[in-house]
Protein backbone atom coordinates (compact mmCIF):
# COMPACT_ATOMS: atom_id res chain seq x y z
CA UNK A 1 0.00 0.00 0.00
CA UNK A 2 1.30 3.40 -0.92
CA UNK A 3 1.77 5.55 2.17
CA UNK A 4 1.01 9.15 1.24
CA UNK A 5 1.93 12.17 3.32
CA UNK A 6 -1.14 14.05 2.07
CA UNK A 7 -3.98 13.31 4.47
CA UNK A 8 -7.17 11.86 2.99
CA UNK A 9 -9.16 14.81 1.78
CA UNK A 10 -8.59 14.91 -1.98
CA UNK A 11 -11.74 12.90 -2.38
CA UNK A 12 -14.65 13.24 -4.79
CA UNK A 13 -16.77 16.36 -4.96
CA UNK A 14 -19.42 14.63 -2.88
CA UNK A 15 -17.13 14.17 0.12
CA UNK A 16 -15.66 17.65 -0.22
CA UNK A 17 -19.15 19.10 -0.26
CA UNK A 18 -20.22 16.87 2.62
CA UNK A 19 -17.37 17.88 4.88
CA UNK A 20 -16.89 21.52 3.83
CA UNK A 21 -17.76 23.64 6.84
CA UNK A 22 -18.68 26.60 4.62
CA UNK A 23 -21.91 24.82 3.64
CA UNK A 24 -25.03 25.19 5.77
CA UNK A 25 -25.02 22.20 8.11
CA UNK A 26 -27.94 20.16 9.41
CA UNK A 27 -27.18 17.83 12.31
CA UNK A 28 -29.28 14.66 12.41
CA UNK A 29 -29.51 14.78 16.18
CA UNK A 30 -31.53 11.59 16.59
CA UNK A 31 -29.10 9.48 14.55
CA UNK A 32 -25.78 8.23 15.92
CA UNK A 33 -23.54 5.96 13.89
CA UNK A 34 -21.55 3.48 15.97
CA UNK A 35 -17.93 2.92 14.86
CA UNK A 36 -16.04 0.12 16.56
CA UNK A 37 -12.63 -1.48 16.17
CA UNK A 38 -12.14 -5.12 17.08
CA UNK A 39 -9.58 -6.67 19.38
CA UNK A 40 -7.00 -9.31 18.53
CA UNK A 41 -4.81 -11.33 20.87
CA UNK A 42 -1.47 -12.46 19.41
CA UNK A 43 2.06 -13.25 20.51
CA UNK A 44 5.08 -11.05 19.79
CA UNK A 45 6.15 -11.34 16.15
CA UNK A 46 2.78 -12.70 14.99
CA UNK A 47 0.30 -11.25 12.51
CA UNK A 48 -2.95 -9.65 13.67
CA UNK A 49 -6.26 -8.86 11.99
CA UNK A 50 -9.01 -6.58 13.29
CA UNK A 51 -12.28 -5.38 11.77
CA UNK A 52 -13.57 -1.82 11.83
CA UNK A 53 -17.37 -2.07 11.98
CA UNK A 54 -20.36 0.24 11.68
CA UNK A 55 -23.68 -0.18 13.48
CA UNK A 56 -26.93 1.79 13.76
CA UNK A 57 -26.58 3.25 10.27
CA UNK A 58 -29.67 5.42 9.65
CA UNK A 59 -32.12 4.33 6.94
CA UNK A 60 -31.09 7.29 4.75
CA UNK A 61 -27.57 5.87 4.62
CA UNK A 62 -24.04 7.26 4.51
CA UNK A 63 -22.85 9.03 1.36
CA UNK A 64 -19.46 9.90 2.78
CA UNK A 65 -17.37 9.28 5.87
CA UNK A 66 -13.81 9.81 6.99
CA UNK A 67 -11.92 9.08 10.18
CA UNK A 68 -8.54 7.86 11.42
CA UNK A 69 -7.42 4.85 13.44
CA UNK A 70 -4.33 5.64 15.50
CA UNK A 71 -1.91 2.95 16.66
CA UNK A 72 1.45 2.62 18.41
CA UNK A 73 3.98 2.31 15.59
CA UNK A 74 6.65 1.08 18.01
CA UNK A 75 4.57 -2.03 18.67
CA UNK A 76 2.51 -2.56 15.51
CA UNK A 77 3.26 -2.51 11.80
CA UNK A 78 0.19 -2.18 9.54
CA UNK A 79 0.58 -4.20 6.36
CA UNK A 80 -2.81 -3.87 4.63
CA UNK A 81 -6.27 -2.31 4.81
CA UNK A 82 -9.08 -3.89 2.79
CA UNK A 83 -12.62 -2.66 2.21
CA UNK A 84 -15.35 -4.56 4.04
CA UNK A 85 -18.67 -5.98 2.81
CA UNK A 86 -20.80 -2.93 3.67
CA UNK A 87 -18.78 -0.76 1.26
CA UNK A 88 -19.73 -2.99 -1.68
CA UNK A 89 -22.74 -0.92 -2.73
CA UNK A 90 -22.08 -0.95 -6.46
CA UNK A 91 -20.63 2.55 -6.37
CA UNK A 92 -17.19 1.30 -7.45
CA UNK A 93 -18.42 0.23 -10.87
CA UNK A 94 -21.02 2.96 -11.40
CA UNK A 95 -19.38 6.13 -10.06
CA UNK A 96 -17.45 7.80 -12.91
CA UNK A 97 -15.18 9.56 -10.37
CA UNK A 98 -13.96 6.21 -9.02
CA UNK A 99 -11.41 5.99 -11.83
CA UNK A 100 -9.74 9.12 -10.44
CA UNK A 101 -10.17 8.58 -6.70
CA UNK A 102 -11.28 5.24 -5.14
CA UNK A 103 -14.70 5.13 -3.51
CA UNK A 104 -12.99 3.43 -0.56
CA UNK A 105 -9.68 5.11 0.20
CA UNK A 106 -7.11 4.33 2.86
CA UNK A 107 -3.59 5.39 3.62
CA UNK A 108 -1.17 4.17 6.25
CA UNK A 109 1.16 6.84 7.62
CA UNK A 110 3.60 4.58 9.44
CA UNK A 111 5.74 7.42 10.76
CA UNK A 112 2.73 8.85 12.60
CA UNK A 113 1.02 5.60 13.57
CA UNK A 114 -2.14 6.58 11.68
CA UNK A 115 -4.52 4.90 9.24
CA UNK A 116 -6.67 7.43 7.41
CA UNK A 117 -9.94 5.97 6.10
CA UNK A 118 -12.59 7.41 3.81
CA UNK A 119 -15.51 6.26 1.71
CA UNK A 120 -17.59 8.47 -0.57
CA UNK A 121 -19.63 8.45 -3.73
CA UNK A 122 -21.08 11.13 -5.96
CA UNK A 123 -24.00 8.83 -6.81
CA UNK A 124 -27.53 8.98 -5.39
CA UNK A 125 -28.72 7.18 -2.25
CA UNK A 126 -29.18 3.86 -4.06
CA UNK A 127 -25.41 3.46 -3.78
CA UNK A 128 -24.87 4.70 -0.21
CA UNK A 129 -23.82 2.56 2.76
CA UNK A 130 -26.99 1.39 4.50
CA UNK A 131 -26.10 -1.93 6.14
CA UNK A 132 -24.42 -2.52 9.49
CA UNK A 133 -21.29 -4.65 9.38
CA UNK A 134 -17.59 -4.59 8.61
CA UNK A 135 -16.34 -1.35 7.02
CA UNK A 136 -12.75 -2.53 6.61
CA UNK A 137 -10.18 -5.01 7.90
CA UNK A 138 -6.77 -3.96 9.17
CA UNK A 139 -3.93 -6.48 9.12
CA UNK A 140 -0.39 -6.19 10.37
CA UNK A 141 2.38 -7.59 12.51
CA UNK A 142 3.31 -7.23 16.17
CA UNK A 143 6.90 -6.34 16.97
CA UNK A 144 8.95 -9.35 18.07
CA UNK A 145 10.18 -7.25 20.99
CA UNK A 146 6.67 -6.33 22.20
CA UNK A 147 6.15 -7.01 25.89
CA UNK A 148 3.81 -9.90 26.66
CA UNK A 149 0.69 -8.89 28.56
CA UNK A 150 0.52 -5.34 27.19
CA UNK A 151 -2.36 -3.86 25.24
CA UNK A 152 -1.69 -1.71 22.17
CA UNK A 153 -4.70 0.53 21.61
CA UNK A 154 -6.40 1.14 18.26
CA UNK A 155 -8.07 4.53 18.67
CA UNK A 156 -10.73 6.07 16.42
CA UNK A 157 -10.25 9.82 15.92
CA UNK A 158 -11.06 12.57 13.46
CA UNK A 159 -8.83 12.73 10.37
CA UNK A 160 -6.62 15.83 10.84
CA UNK A 161 -7.16 17.17 7.32
CA UNK A 162 -7.27 20.87 6.52
CA UNK A 163 -10.68 22.48 5.94
CA UNK A 164 -11.53 25.99 4.85
CA UNK A 165 -13.91 28.05 6.97
CA UNK A 166 -15.07 31.64 6.91
CA UNK A 167 -12.24 32.30 9.37
CA UNK A 168 -9.59 30.65 7.21
CA UNK A 169 -7.95 27.23 7.08
CA UNK A 170 -8.23 25.07 10.21
CA UNK A 171 -7.58 21.44 11.15
CA UNK A 172 -10.60 19.14 11.19
CA UNK A 173 -11.60 17.80 14.61
CA UNK A 174 -14.82 15.93 13.72
CA UNK A 175 -15.36 12.36 12.56
CA UNK A 176 -17.24 12.77 9.30
CA UNK A 177 -20.34 10.73 8.48
CA UNK A 178 -23.37 11.92 6.56
CA UNK A 179 -24.65 13.04 3.18
CA UNK A 180 -25.52 16.07 1.09
CA UNK A 181 -29.07 17.28 0.66
CA UNK A 182 -29.09 19.82 -2.13
CA UNK A 183 -26.87 22.67 -0.99
CA UNK A 184 -26.85 21.52 2.63
CA UNK A 185 -24.66 19.06 4.51
CA UNK A 186 -26.37 16.58 6.83
CA UNK A 187 -24.02 15.19 9.46
CA UNK A 188 -24.61 12.26 11.81
CA UNK A 189 -23.31 12.10 15.34
CA UNK A 190 -20.85 9.27 15.92
CA UNK A 191 -20.03 7.09 18.90
CA UNK A 192 -16.76 5.16 18.87
CA UNK A 193 -15.50 2.01 20.55
CA UNK A 194 -11.74 1.68 20.39
CA UNK A 195 -10.03 -1.65 19.80
CA UNK A 196 -6.67 -3.12 20.70
CA UNK A 197 -4.03 -5.70 19.95
CA UNK A 198 -3.34 -7.59 23.15
CA UNK A 199 0.14 -9.06 23.31
CA UNK A 200 0.20 -12.65 24.51
CA UNK A 201 -2.83 -12.43 26.84
CA UNK A 202 -5.35 -15.22 27.11
CA UNK A 203 -8.51 -15.12 25.03
CA UNK A 204 -11.77 -16.68 26.13
CA UNK A 205 -11.13 -20.41 26.33
CA UNK A 206 -13.45 -23.29 25.58
CA UNK A 207 -15.77 -24.06 28.47
CA UNK A 208 -15.23 -20.65 30.06
CA UNK A 209 -18.23 -18.57 28.99
CA UNK A 210 -17.99 -14.79 28.81
CA UNK A 211 -21.60 -13.84 28.11
CA UNK A 212 -21.91 -11.56 25.09
CA UNK A 213 -18.33 -12.07 23.82
CA UNK A 214 -19.32 -13.36 20.38
CA UNK A 215 -15.95 -12.63 18.77
CA UNK A 216 -13.97 -14.16 21.69
CA UNK A 217 -11.73 -11.14 22.18
CA UNK A 218 -12.06 -11.21 25.95
CA UNK A 219 -14.48 -8.30 26.31
CA UNK A 220 -18.05 -7.35 25.43
CA UNK A 221 -18.60 -4.43 23.05
CA UNK A 222 -20.41 -3.19 19.96
CA UNK A 223 -18.26 -5.45 17.78
CA UNK A 224 -20.01 -8.44 19.40
CA UNK A 225 -23.40 -6.99 18.47
CA UNK A 226 -22.25 -6.65 14.86
CA UNK A 227 -20.80 -10.18 14.91
CA UNK A 228 -24.09 -11.71 16.02
CA UNK A 229 -26.16 -9.66 13.55
CA UNK A 230 -23.92 -10.75 10.69
CA UNK A 231 -24.18 -14.38 11.82
CA UNK A 232 -27.97 -14.21 11.97
CA UNK A 233 -28.09 -12.65 8.50
CA UNK A 234 -25.80 -15.26 6.93
CA UNK A 235 -24.74 -18.18 9.12
CA UNK A 236 -22.64 -19.80 6.40
CA UNK A 237 -20.82 -16.66 5.34
CA UNK A 238 -20.34 -15.26 8.86
CA UNK A 239 -19.89 -18.26 11.18
CA UNK A 240 -19.34 -18.08 14.91
CA UNK A 241 -16.74 -20.26 16.60
CA UNK A 242 -18.08 -22.86 19.04
CA UNK A 243 -17.01 -20.67 21.95
CA UNK A 244 -18.40 -17.53 20.30
CA UNK A 245 -21.74 -19.25 19.75
CA UNK A 246 -21.90 -20.29 23.40
CA UNK A 247 -20.96 -16.78 24.53
CA UNK A 248 -23.54 -15.16 22.22
CA UNK A 249 -26.52 -17.20 23.45
CA UNK A 250 -27.68 -14.68 26.06
CA UNK A 251 -31.42 -14.32 25.47
CA UNK A 252 -33.48 -17.36 26.45
CA UNK A 253 -30.18 -19.11 27.09
CA UNK A 254 -30.09 -22.52 25.47
CA UNK A 255 -32.39 -21.82 22.50
CA UNK A 256 -29.64 -20.79 20.05
CA UNK A 257 -28.40 -17.49 18.66
CA UNK A 258 -30.88 -15.06 17.08
CA UNK A 259 -31.38 -11.32 16.62
CA UNK A 260 -32.78 -11.17 20.17
CA UNK A 261 -29.33 -12.14 21.46
CA UNK A 262 -27.74 -9.25 19.56
CA UNK A 263 -30.28 -6.89 21.11
CA UNK A 264 -29.49 -8.19 24.60
CA UNK A 265 -25.76 -7.68 24.06
CA UNK A 266 -26.44 -4.17 22.75
CA UNK A 267 -28.48 -3.40 25.87
CA UNK A 268 -25.57 -4.58 28.04
CA UNK A 269 -23.09 -2.42 26.10
CA UNK A 270 -25.44 0.57 26.45
CA UNK A 271 -25.78 -0.19 30.20
CA UNK A 272 -29.53 -0.66 29.87
CA UNK A 273 -29.14 -3.97 31.71
CA UNK A 274 -26.51 -4.93 34.28
CA UNK A 275 -25.80 -8.56 33.50
CA UNK A 276 -26.02 -11.26 30.84
CA UNK A 277 -27.63 -13.62 30.07
CA UNK A 278 -30.82 -11.60 30.03
CA UNK A 279 -33.07 -14.63 30.46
Amino acid sequence: MKAKKVVVGTMTAALLSLMASSLPVIFAASDTVQISVGTATVNPGEEFSVDVSFADIPATGIQGCDFTVKYDNTVLTVDSVTAGPITKTGADSNDSTASLVPVFDSEVISSEGAINLAWTTALDSQYWIKSDGVFCTIKGTVSSSAKTGTESKLEVTATPRKITTSEGEVTNTVIGAGYTDGSKSVKYATSVSDGAVIIGSQQTTAGNVLYGDADCDGKVGISDVVKVMMYVANKTGNPLSDQGYDNADVYSRGDGVFISDALSIQKKVAQMIDTLPES
